[in-house]
Formats: C-alpha cells, structure tokens, sequence
C-alpha cells in the first residue's frame, strides 16, 4: 500500500551570507557595485545549488528504495535514469521517463505501472511487447492520482483534489483498461480501500484507512490480529515474506515500545514474533532489525535474521543500516536509510550458520 506522499524541500539561506546592512556609509567606489552584484550572484548559485541538491538532482541520494522481485527477476527505479530491470547478471533500463526520486511505479507479473508527469496519468510498460499504454487519464475535477495498490484484479488507481481534500479509488483492469469506481468521492479522512491478497489458497481482504489497518478477514470472517496494525513493511511495500502475509505492529510496554510481527501463512499456521522489527523474509528467515540493550532500541545499523523453525535470531550484515530488503531464495537485495542504489547478496547455510555474500550493487 502507498498512501499519498507530501514531499519538502526548504532551502534557507545562511545568516553568514548575508553583508551587514547596517554599514556605516563613506565615500563612494564603483567597484563595490561590482563586487554587491557578484556577491548576489553567488547567493543566487548557492541557493540554487542547495535547492537542487535538496531535490536530488545533484545526487541521487535521496528516496532510494527497494525494488520488486517478479518471477525471479529484480525491478528497480535508478535515479535520473528510470526503471530497470537485472536479470542473469545484467542490467536494462525498461521505462526512461521516470527519472525523479520520488516518482511512483509498481511491478507484477503483467507490467511495470507508473504515474505520468502530470501526476494524473496511470501508464503500463507490458513485459511480453515491451509496449507502454496510458491506463487511465484523471479527468481535470482532480489536482493529482497515485497507485495505490496493484493487486489481481487490478491498479487501484487513488485520486485527489487538494483543494477540496476528497478522494476517491478507482479500480483499473489491466489487460481489458475497464476501470470502476470502487470508492469515494469522500473525504482523505473517511477514504478506505480493501484489496484481496492470496495466501496459498487462502483469501485474504484488507481494508486500510489512513495507512492502518481496519479490518482483516479470510472468506467474510475476521481475522484478529489486534489494533493498529500496518501492512507490510513500514518503509516499502513488501508485503510478504515468502509466501506468508506481513503484518506488523507497534504496543506500548511498560518501558519501552515494542515490535510485533504477524504472519498469516498458507497452511493456517499463523505465527505471531514479538520483539522483531520485519523488514522482509522467505520462508525460511525473516529479515529486519532486533532489540538492542545497550542501545535502548532497535539496532537500526545492523540486519539480523530470524529462523522460522527455531525462533534463534542472529546477526547477519553489521554496520549497513538497512531500510528495507527484499528476498527470492537465496537472493537478498537491501538499501540503506538516503541510498541511492541496491546491494544484492547470495544467502548460504554453512554447518548451521546462515551468511549473506555481496555479489553486486545496482545503481
């Protein structure tokens, strides 16, 4: 799920900058005008200088995120570049003409979705022609539309007006371009989606409202997994681990505030891990941050990894502080907290003892 993103970025101007104003006046030397407009010139360079590097223009180190693994193949939007795909050792650009840091883009099986330049075109790069369409056009009644979810049946496609703050959902076909009116207009407030994941042969339906979860159910029955839970990963959208749903949660302990983990998984054998923040997993290990004493929270700099038979957790990659990971059988990819590019590992057992392998970065 991607719920609307506000992105800001503030230049400010330096005090140190700034000349005196207040200077006692003399005589007049027409060289000072020379070196005033110079000065401002150099404010106005500065200024533009930091207000692109603010926006990522000037590196790329801003909004990177983690891809999407489909059918054994790793998606990634690089910077200032666009979509890329590496598969077999090699990497193509597939979609040129998203170059920004914060631009929006969802994989799946079919296509690659992505949101145009006027932030109200739904496009679809198809993987067998290579061929982009545009889905679906916002009429002008709507300042701007995100993905919202893509799902089997279908881009849930979220439009806005940000002058009357309502919303709606519109559900896009794909494969047919039908799109449906699914929810809305209503206001960002009362605004809730609910999109139907599979887990095995199990039917899951999620409604969200404002980024939480409202309500879980499996064939029209609830599914208690508590209150306030988040789907997926907090900072990305990887929803399973393996083949198991994520769900996670935040309580207030008596000290502290503490992780928790729900797996909804396809024998109906759902495992709830407390004290584990879940970034992402296969079937086998989970993958994210565990509770440090010493530091008084979770270590955040460092990835540990879960065994779902045993419950051992174990340090795995130390001093990368990672944002977000993804995983495909032996294959993890991970990010770190303002990257701009993926490292890739091979994950291996050896005499009981898992390791991770960098075999390349993705930029």
């Amino acid at each position: 799920m991607r719920a609307e993103t506000l992105l800001y970025a503030i230049g400010e101007v330096n005090e140190d900058f700034v000349a005196d104003a207040a200077a006692k006046p003399g005589r007049r030397r027409p060289w000072v005008r020379w070196i005033a407009a110079a000065a401002c010139l150099c404010l106005v360079a500065c200024g533009g200088f930091l207000c692109l590097y603010q926006l990522g223009y000037l590196t790329a180190s801003c909004g990177g995120t983690i891809g999407t693994l489909v059918d054994g193949d790793y998606y990634f939007h690089s910077q200032h570049y666009g979509i890329c795909v590496y598969a077999e050792g090699e990497t193509t650009l597939l979609v040129s003409d998203l170059q920004r840091w914060d631009s929006e883009w969802f994989v799946d099986e079919y296509g690659i979705y992505y949101t145009g330049a006027d932030k109200r075109t739904l496009y679809v790069r198809v993987h067998e022609t290579g061929e982009t369409e545009a889905l679906y056009v916002a009429s002008s009644d709507w300042t701007h539309a995100g993905i919202e979810a893509v799902a089997e049946d279908g881009v849930y496609f979220h439009l806005y007006d940000k002058e009357g703050s309502i919303s709606s959902i519109v559900l896009v076909n794909p494969r047919t371009g039908e799109a449906e009116t699914v929810n809305g207009p209503e206001s960002y407030e009362d605004m809730s989606v609910t999109v139907l994941y599979h887990v095995g042969e199990r039917e899951i339906a999620v409604t969200e409202q404002l980024g939480n979860v409202v309500s879980v159910t499996e064939n029209g029955e609830a599914i208690d997994l508590g209150e306030q839970y988040a789907l997926g990963s907090l900072y990305g959208d990887n929803l399973y681990a393996g083949d198991s749903l994520i769900f996670l949660r935040w309580i207030e302990a008596e000290e502290r505030t503490v992780c928790c983990c729900t797996l909804l998984r396809p024998d109906g054998t759902d495992l709830l891990i407390e004290d584990f923040e879940v970034l992402g997993g296969n079937n086998e290990y989970l993958f994210g941050y565990s509770y440090d004493e010493a530091l008084g929270g979770y270590d955040t700099a460092s990835l540990y990894a879960y065994a779902l038979d045993t419950g051992e957790v174990t340090l795995l990659l130390e001093d990368y502080g990672m944002e977000e990971v993804e995983v495909s059988g032996n294959l993890l990819y991970t990010t770190a907290p303002w990257a701009s590019s993926t490292d890739c590992y091979t994950l291996s057992v050896e005499q009981g003892v898992l390791t991770a392998e960098k075999i390349t970065t993705l930029e």
